[in-house]
């Protein structure tokens, strides 16, 4: 997890963990939370996991970083100083079969598209109606790849608002990674119009590292009829994707709608652990009922 999105997302609320392990050292991104007086662990904002990853010194000098990890005991104790946790962690972390202290939630997903193959055979994978609305919506909207926050915002707005979608991030928050990644040269906002109106029809919004290429935000407004101004600008974002020769990650979802709508562009889906605690049972009550 790169520390540059750790502060826009997290601000001063986020620090690093250093455990020890026979082997090196275990490395966690731990964001703390005040809430009902108690101090929590929980995901910040926009991100899909937090890891953790090992770090294991080499007799050369260089380090090795292992992702793929199974966590016991001794590598869950420090839960214990929270009086809750809600942690997704990366999708290669398990649990020992004889792990006591912390409790498995309900397993997230996230969907990929290996961008390595052509751009046919990515085509190919999709679902036949998802194929035709990419190329209507190359065909009846005007495509741009140089969007705005304020386009970006205006979709994704009126989209949350449509649905009675509660907002877990703001217009700042937004705001502060556009910049960060701006600056780094790792963003991408792409927009779609009517060829006959200055309405906007849709709008998505990329970031990518050295592995992926994330599907951080998207929205529509009624212009976009069958989905198919989103359907074009989720595909250009797969181009760019395969441009830098990363994968392309939807980001996930545990919505059936939404999961089954990155279904339809080929992806395959890539589950990811969240690792829960409760140090206090008045807060493992409240979060059984709400």
């Amino acid at each position: 997890m790169r520390v540059w999105w750790l502060d826009c997302v997290a601000g001063n609320d986020w620090s690093y963990r250093q455990d020890p392990r026979d082997s090196g050292v275990l490395l966690w991104v731990v964001y703390r939370k005040r809430r009902f007086g108690r101090q929590m662990a929980v995901m910040p904002p926009l991100t899909p996991h937090l890891g953790p990853v090992e770090i294991i010194p080499k007799p050369d000098g260089e380090i090795e970083v292992r992702s793929s990890l199974k966590l016991g005991e001794d590598d869950l104790r420090w839960l214990q100083d929270y009086a809750y946790v809600s942690l997704s962690t990366g999708p290669g972390i398990s649990l020992a079969p004889d792990e006591g202290i912390a409790c498995r939630g309900k397993d997230r997903m996230t969907h990929l598209i290996d961008t390595r193959q052509g751009e046919d055979s990515i085509l190919s994978s999709m679902k036949k109606k998802r194929r035709w609305a990419v190329r209507a919506g190359e065909r009846e909207f005007k495509l741009k790849s140089n969007g705005t926050l304020d386009e970006i915002w205006e979709a994704v707005r009126g989209t949350f608002e449509r649905k009675g979608v509660d907002w877990t991030f703001s217009r700042a928050m937004v705001d502060r990674i556009h910049e960060a990644a701006g600056k780094r040269d790792c963003v991408a906002i792409h927009c779609a119009y009517p060829h006959d109106s200055d309405d906007l029809a849709a709008a998505t919004f990329f970031i990518w590292d050295h592995q992926d290429l994330y599907y951080l935000l998207g929205g529509h407004t009624p212009a976009d009829n069958n989905s198919k101004a989103t359907s074009a600008l989720i595909w250009s974002g797969i181009k760019l994707a395969r441009e830098k020769g990363v994968s392309f990650d939807f980001e996930g979802s545990m919505d059936e709608k939404i999961a089954s709508h990155f279904r339809s562009y080929g992806s395959r889906a890539v589950n990811y652990m969240n690792l829960r605690y409760f140090g206090s049972r008045w807060i493992k009550l409240y979060k059984r009922i709400f």
